[in-house]
């Protein structure tokens, strides 16, 4: 196992990333909205759906919301917030909770999130969404580990009077406090509800047996499988200067082949520039600051690892 870097000089990254505007022209037709998730899942007895957050045009180009959800931070407050844009589940029989998923930025402390809730029906004469509700939640958020917001109380009261299926509900998601600095980024949201048990289908006729076919022929091999299977790690902490960036590498053993391979860096404003395969058994990636220019250099951690199996792909 043999691990390789690469250094550059620093450079200025400024391209900005150019995305389509959050839906939050409150009150809103519900004609215009359109949902972050579709529930077209042939499992009509699912609990659970996972929501994305609706992407912004105020994304700061650090290239890591791939990374850890779109979330994104204000102009005017640099606090982070997210919406959450989605139609009622179709099977929908009641309402269980709703939690937003969130990564820390720094150590743990106290954080205060306001979450404002609107809906509206496609069908309703109007077109208007409601009259917002909002809620307060205080937790403690973890350092650079993911936690739970949970927002249910802001649901319900609201849900009762919905049409599954039909109506759609847009949710607002901000940190309060602390107001210094955002500490956060948004991930996703956890909508979990119950549904009802499907209806048992009739039994069917008994068939009359098929008379017995002919032999088949032998069919051809089948291509080799995997072999053995093995995932190699590696961990390193490089100092980089903003708009620095750093190449790192890492080879399966001898008589091996690399299929994939991935990497994680820390902190927040550095993210990953390339992730590929070098070769037939080295998997590489590219680590990139995005800090703010004239900000000291930052000692991070990096993580790096490749899947390697003993048959080479075909």
């Amino acid at each position: 196992m043999n691990a390789k870097r690469y250094r550059l000089a620093p450079f200025a990254l400024l391209a900005l990333l150019s995305l389509p505007l959050c839906l939050y022209l409150l009150p809103i037709s519900a004609a215009d909205m359109k949902s972050s998730i579709e529930f077209s899942s042939t499992d009509q007895n699912a609990t659970e759906a996972w929501i994305q957050p609706s992407p912004t045009a105020l994304l700061e180009a650090t290239n890591d919301w791939a990374l850890f959800g779109n979330s994104t931070k204000t102009k005017t407050t640099a606090l982070p917030y997210a919406y959450f844009n989605f139609a009622i589940p179709r099977n929908l029989k009641s309402f269980t909770g709703a939690k937003v998923i969130v990564y820390g930025l720094v150590k743990s402390q106290n954080a205060t999130f306001n979450t404002i809730l609107r809906t509206a029906n496609p069908t309703s004469k109007s077109g208007k969404s409601s009259a917002a509700t909002s809620t307060h939640s205080t937790i403690t958020v973890k350092s650079y580990a993911f936690t739970e917001v949970d927002i249910s109380g802001v649901f319900a009261s609201r849900l009762k009077n919905l049409a599954a299926g039909e109506s759609i509900i847009t949710v607002h998601i901000a940190q309060e406090k602390p107001t210094s600095k955002g500490i956060v980024k948004f991930l996703g949201m956890r909508f979990q509800y119950e549904a009802p048990a499907g209806k048992d289908g009739e039994t069917g006729a008994t068939g009359t047996n098929g008379t017995d076919g002919a032999p088949g022929k032998n069919g051809t091999d089948g291509a080799a499988g995997i072999g053995t299977y093995q995932r190699i790690f590696d961990y390193y902490e490089p100092t980089l200067s903003p708009g620095g960036a750093v190449g790192l590498s890492l080879s399966c053993p001898d008589g091996s082949y690399v299929v994939g391979g991935g990497a994680m860096a820390w902190p927040a404003e550095w993210a990953v520039n390339a992730s590929y395969p070098m070769n037939d058994n080295t998997w590489a990636v590219w680590f990139y600051s995005a800090a703010s220019t004239g900000s000291a250099s930052v000692t991070g951690k990096v993580a790096i690892y490749s899947i390697c199996t003993t048959v080479a792909p075909q």
